[in-house]
């Protein structure tokens, strides 16, 4: 089996929804504006590190989400500039070296796979490689609405990023999470004592690795053993998280067949995953 993060994330949220996204196949007709804004800022930084330019940066921000400007009140080409010109602000005095690496999109994320007990290969995306001190290093980005929140320790993502920096730089000093914050713009001369961008220094141990390693093979053996029994869990207590499961309408109950099909054809379409590939899906 061939998985990433995200993939067995949505299974461990809720075991239903996993079928119905993985196994189904079925994604939200309506644009993700998080999911949206995420991808958005991904692709922005990658042009900060390149060009070092926060103009050509903000540029390709505002190409890649201007059609969704005005949707939402917060994730903003506005809210963009403050993010991106804080990170390239700190760029300029942080003692950070990008690696010589091209991955295979033409940007600095670079693919990582590696086999897990012979069953399992765990795939993903390293936002960024470098030096960070002089020791090898990588980075993490990600937007989040509630930055003070986010934990990256214990953080299984995090640790299959590490160790997919092992697998392919070798020994990792440590990963850099960066977190910017995704608010609602406050009153006009309030915006300077906010802090809108989160760092988080990470580092992992073999340790780490046998821990990872059995919560990854003990979640496949979950949905394999869900599988044989075509029989998916509902745990609804992630039914109303992050505003509300977009697959909600499927799982309730007193739902037709007829009625289900219904709902699928006005709301969903159907977009397979591949486990490793750049669909951002970093707001939590």
């Amino acid at each position: 089996m061939i998985v990433d993060w995200t993939f067995l994330n949505v299974f461990q949220q809720c075991p239903e929804k996993g079928h119905l996204r993985m196994e189904l196949d079925l994604v939200p007709i309506a644009p993700s504006l998080a999911l949206e804004f995420g991808k958005g800022i991904h692709i922005s930084l990658d042009v900060l590190h390149t060009l070092k330019s926060f103009e050509a940066a903000l540029g390709k921000f505002s190409e890649y989400f201007g059609k969704y400007e005005g949707l939402d009140s917060k994730r903003t080409i506005g809210t963009a500039s403050k993010l991106l010109y804080a990170y390239f602000e700190m760029m300029k005095i942080e003692p950070w070296e990008d690696l010589p690496l091209v991955g295979e999109r033409g940007s600095g994320e670079l693919t990582f796979a590696f086999e897990m007990s012979g069953k399992v290969v765990y795939k993903g995306v390293i936002d960024r490689p470098g030096r960070y001190n002089g020791e090898l290093a990588i980075k993490e980005f990600k937007t989040s609405s509630w930055p003070t929140n986010f934990i990256s320790n214990p953080n299984g993502q995090i640790t299959g990023y590490y160790f997919g920096g092992v697998s392919l730089l070798g020994p990792i000093e440590t990963i850099l999470v960066d977190i910017f914050g995704v608010f609602q713009p406050l009153k006009s001369g309030k915006e300077s004592v906010r802090q809108i961008l989160f760092r988080h220094l990470q580092s992992r141990t073999s340790k780490d690795w046998e821990r990872f390693s059995k919560d990854v093979l003990d979640t496949v053996a979950n949905i394999e053993r869900w599988r044989e029994q075509n029989y998916w869990p509902r745990y609804t207590d992630f039914c109303s998280s992050y505003g509300g499961c977009a697959y909600q309408p499927l799982c309730m109950d007193g739902v037709s067949q007829q009625q289900r099909e219904a709902i699928i054809g006005q709301m969903f379409r159907e977009e397979r995953w591949i486990p490793g590939e750049p669909d951002r899906q970093k707001e939590y």
